[in-house]
C-alpha cells in the first residue's frame, strides 16, 4: 500500500450544490454551489443552471453569497436571495438575459421564498418586528456612556427559546410571512414587503395554493408552543397588494412537527413531512397529507421505513427541499433510507374520489443510485444533488423510465487526488436480537494483517444515521495510514420506528454495547490492530464519546466533539433542552434528577483513562460548550492526559457549516491528537488493550 499525500486543506476544494429546482418544462434546473474563497476566510454562493440534455453548468449569478433559486411559473425568471448588500433580499433574473435586480429592501433574516400560481406575487419567509414588550426591554438597552462609540452587546428576551443554534439571539423577534407584488419593469426599483402574519409565534413552512392568492403556513399560536415542536395548517388570503385580505384561519391541528409542505398540483391535497409525534423526539418522520373538510392523515401509515432522511458527510450540504410533487399531481418523491442506502421514492395517491386514503409508495431508480438530497421533479424526471461513499457531490437526473446519470463535474479534480478506499458493509445481531449494521473503509491495496489503527466513528442524533456519503475525513485517515469503522446503533432512523426509539431514556445502555460490539465485528476483518484504536464522534456521538472513556479504556485515544457530558446542565443550557432532555432523558432537574444523573458521563468521570481531546465551539447552543468544558475539567482532575480546543465563534454544526479555517484547523487538531497516541509520533500510545475499566 503506497503512502498518499494528503493535506487537510484539500477539503476546501470541492464545491458543494444544494437546493436544486427543476424548471416548469423540466428541460433543466437551478441550484447553489458553496465553495471556498480562494483569498480569505469565508465562501461564496452563486446560483447555477444545468440543462437535462447534458448542455452543461454554469454559473448565473455573480455571488458572492447568493441563496434560495425558485422559477417563475412560465419559467421566464427566477427568483433569489441575495447579501450581496448586508441582509438578504428578494432578487429577480431573466432568463431571456440581463442584470438581476432587487425586487425587497428592508426584509430581515430571510430564509426562504415562493411564487404565487399566476406569478403576481413572491412570498419570503423572514424576521418580523420585536412585540411591543420586547420593544420596552430593547430601549432600557440604549443608554451608553459619554464617548464611548461601542459596547458590549446584551441579548434580552422574554422566550424561552431565546437562541437557538446557527441562527444566533432571537432578541424576541419571531419569523414571519411577508409578500412582494411581482412589478412590470423591475427597473422600477425595490420596495418594502407586506407583512402577511405577526404575532407572537414562528412561521416555519409555507406554500402558495395553486389558483389563488392563499398561503397555507405551519406555526403553533398556543402560549406552550415553545415546549414542544408541533405544529399546525393555517392559511391565509391575499389581496394583490399582497397585503391581507381578513385574518388567517385554522385549516387542521397536527399532533407532531410539520418541517416542509407543498400543494398539489390542482390544489386538492397539501403534502407535508413531519411526524406524529407518539413517540416524541424519537418519531420517525412521514409523509402526510391534507384536503380542506377532512382534516390530516399519515399517507404512508404502513411504511415501515422513515421519510425525508439524510445523509450527513463532510462536504456535501446535505437537506430536502418541500415535497416533490410530479407535474400529474399524482405522486410525491421523498427520500427514505432502507437496507443501507438512501433512496428515491414516489408515494402514488389513489386517482379519483375525496378522502384520505393511503398512497402507494414505489422506489426509483436502482441500488446503485448515489444518496439522493434536495429532490425537485420535473415532467421527464427527478433532478437531484447525490453523492456516495466514493462519489463527491454532483447534481444528477433520473427519469422517469431510465438510469440515473451526473449532470455536473464540479468535483473531478478534487477527487481525483484522494487515496482511493475500499469499503465492507458489515452485519451483526445485537445481544439482545436487533439487527445492526455498519461500514469498514479501509485504504485500498490494505492487507488483512492487523496493522491499521482503527477510528471508530459515533453519529449524533441520537436519530440520525450513517448512509453512503462523501466523507473527505476517510480519505485523510487512510492517507494515514488509518481505517475508518461507523455503524448505526439502536436508536438510528432508518430502521422502523421500534428501533428509532430502542435509546429513549437508555443512553449508554444497549447502544454503547451495540457500538462496542460492531468493534469486534470491525476488527474480526482483520486489518486493523486492536491496540491502536481510537473513538470519536459530534453532538450525541460526542455525548457517546465521553460514555465510552468514562466506561472503558479500550481505546487508546478519543476526540470528544460538540459534547454532552450532564443531562442535569443540559436541561437548561441547549436551544432544545427544555423538550428535548425529558423525552430522551426521563425528566427535568427536579423531579428526574437521577435519571439524568445516570444517564451522564460526567457521573462516572472517577473511572476515565483515555487519553482525550475535546473540541467545542463558544456559539454552540445545541451541545454548548460548557459541556465540554465540564468533561475536560473532570479528565484533567483525575490525571488523564486531556486537551480542550475551543472554537471561537463555532457553531454545532461547524464541521461542515463553519468557516473554512475553522473546518480545516479542526481536522488538523484530530489529526495531530491521533498522531500523538495512534501512531505514536510525539508520544507513546494509550493503554493496551484489554485492560478493561469497568463496563458500569
Amino acid at each position: 500500500m503506497d503512502e498518499v499525500r494528503l493535506e487537510a486543506d484539500a477539503i476546501l476544494r470541492f464545491r458543494a450544490p444544494f437546493d436544486v429546482a427543476a424548471s416548469p418544462s423540466g428541460e433543466a434546473a437551478c441550484f447553489v454551489v458553496r465553495k471556498a474563497l480562494e483569498k480569505g476566510d469565508g465562501y461564496e454562493t452563486r446560483i447555477w443552471i444545468v440543462r437535462r440534455d447534458g448542455g452543461g453548468a454554469r454559473p448565473l449569478t455573480a455571488g458572492p453569497r447568493d441563496s434560495c433559486p425558485r422559477w417563475s411559473p412560465d419559467g421566464r425568471s427566477i427568483a433569489f436571495l441575495s447579501a450581496r448588500d448586508g441582509e438578504p433580499q428578494v432578487y429577480l433574473l431573466p432568463m431571456a438575459g440581463g442584470e438581476a435586480l432587487p425586487l425587497s429592501r428592508g426584509l430581515r433574516g430571510a430564509t426562504s421564498l415562493a411564487w404565487s400560481s399566476d406569478g403576481s406575487l413572491i412570498a419570503v419567509l423572514a424576521r418580523g418586528e420585536h412585540p411591543a414588550a420586547g420593544e420596552a426591554l430593547l430601549a432600557a438597552l440604549a443608554w451608553r456612556p459619554e464617548g464611548a462609540e461601542k459596547v458590549p452587546l446584551v441579548h434580552v428576551s422574554e422566550r424561552l427559546e431565546y437562541r437557538f443554534d446557527g441562527m444566533g439571539y432571537h432578541d424576541d423577534g419571531r419569523r414571519h410571512l411577508f409578500a412582494l407584488p411581482v412589478p412590470r419593469d423591475p427597473a422600477d426599483g425595490p420596495r418594502e414587503a407586506e407583512p402577511v402574519t405577526s404575532g407572537a409565534f414562528d412561521v416555519v413552512a409555507f406554500d402558495w395554493r395553486p389558483g389563488s392568492r392563499r398561503i397555507a403556513f405551519a406555526t403553533n399560536r398556543e402560549d406552550d408552543a415553545e415546549l414542544g415542536w408541533r405544529k399546525d395548517l393555517w392559511e391565509v388570503e391575499l389581496g394583490p397588494d399582497g397585503k391581507p385580505v381578513g385574518q388567517p384561519v385554522l385549516l387542521s391541528r397536527h399532533t407532531g412537527p410539520i418541517w416542509s409542505l407543498a400543494w398539489s398540483p390542482a390544489g386538492d391535497r397539501l403534502a407535508f413531512l413531519g411526524a406524529d409525534g407518539r413517540h416524541g423526539h424519537a418519531t420517525k418522520w412521514s409523509l402526510f397529507q391534507y384536503r380542506d373538510g377532512q382534516g390530516i392523515a399519515d399517507a404512508l401509515p404502513d411504511y415501515p421505513w422513515g421519510v425525508g432522511d439524510l445523509a450527513h458527510g463532510d462536504v456535501g450540504l446535505g437537506g430536502f427541499g418541500p415535497p416533490a410533487w410530479t407535474r400529474d399531481g399524482r405522486s410525491v418523491v421523498f427520500t427514505s433510507f432502507r437496507d443501507g442506502r438512501l433512496r428515491l421514492v414516489a408515494a402514488e395517491f389513489p386517482e379519483g374520489g375525496e378522502g384520505l386514503r393511503p398512497a402507494r409508495p414505489r422506489e426509483l431508480g436502482t441500488d446503485d443510485l448515489p444518496s439522493p438530497l434536495w429532490p425537485s421533479a420535473g415532467p421527464e424526471g427527478v433532478y437531484f444533488a447525490g453523492e456516495d461513499w466514493d462519489r463527491p457531490p454532483e447534481v444528477w437526473h433520473l427519469p422517469w423510465h431510465g438510469e440515473a446519470e451526473p449532470l455536473t463535474s464540479l468535483n473531478r479534480e478534487a477527487a481525483a487526488a484522494l487515496p482511493p478506499l475500499h469499503t465492507e458493509r458489515l452485519r451483526w445481531t445485537s445481544e439482545d436480537g436487533w439487527p445492526i449494521e455498519g461500514w469498514l473503509r479501509v485504504p485500498e491495496g490494505a492487507l488483512r494483517e492487523g496493522r491499521l489503527a482503527l477510528v471508530v466513528e459515533i453519529h449524533g442524533g441520537p436519530h440520525g444515521n450513517y448512509a453512503p456519503a462523501f466523507r473527505f475525513a476517510d480519505h485523510l485517515h487512510a492517507a494515514r495510514g488509518r481505517a475508518v469503522f461507523f455503524c448505526n446503533p439502536r436508536g438510528s432512523s432508518g430502521y422502523g420506528q421500534a428501533f428509532q426509539a430502542a435509546c429513549v431514556r437508555d443512553w449508554g445502555g444497549g447502544d454503547y454495547r451495540d457500538i462496542l460490539a460492531g468493534v469486534e465485528r470491525a476488527l474480526e476483518e482483520g486489518f486493523a490492530d486492536a491496540r491502536r484504536m481510537a473513538v470519536t464522534g459530534i453532538s450525541y456521538g460526542g455525548y457517546m464519546t465521553g460514555w465510552v472513556v468514562t466506561h472503558t479504556d479500550r481505546f487508546a485515544c478519543a476526540v470528544a466533539e460538540m459534547v454532552v457530558a450532564n443531562l442535569v446542565s443540559m436541561y437548561g443550557t441547549s436551544d432544545v433542552g427544555p423538550h428535548f432532555i425529558p423525552f430522551e432523558g426521563g425528566g427535568t432537574p427536579w423531579d428526574g434528577l437521577e435519571e439524568l444523573w445516570a444517564h451522564s458521563p460526567l457521573r462516572y468521570a472517577e473511572a476515565a483513562r483515555t487519553p482525550t481531546l475535546v473540541v467545542t465551539g463558544t456559539a454552540d447552543y445545541r451541545c454548548p460548550s460548557a459541556e465540554g468544558e465540564q468533561l475536560y475539567a473532570a479528565l484533567k482532575r483525575r490525571g488523564v492526559p486531556s486537551a480542550i480546543a475551543v472554537f471561537e465563534e463555532a457553531s454545532h454544526a461547524f464541521s461542515l457549516l463553519g468557516l473554512p479555517s475553522q473546518r480545516v484547523r479542526r481536522l488538523l487538531l484530530v489529526d495531530a491528537w491521533m498522531a500523538r497516541w495512534l501512531d505514536g509520533r510525539g508520544e507513546a500510545a494509550g493503554p493496551p488493550a484489554g485492560s478493561s475499566a469497568a463496563d458500569l
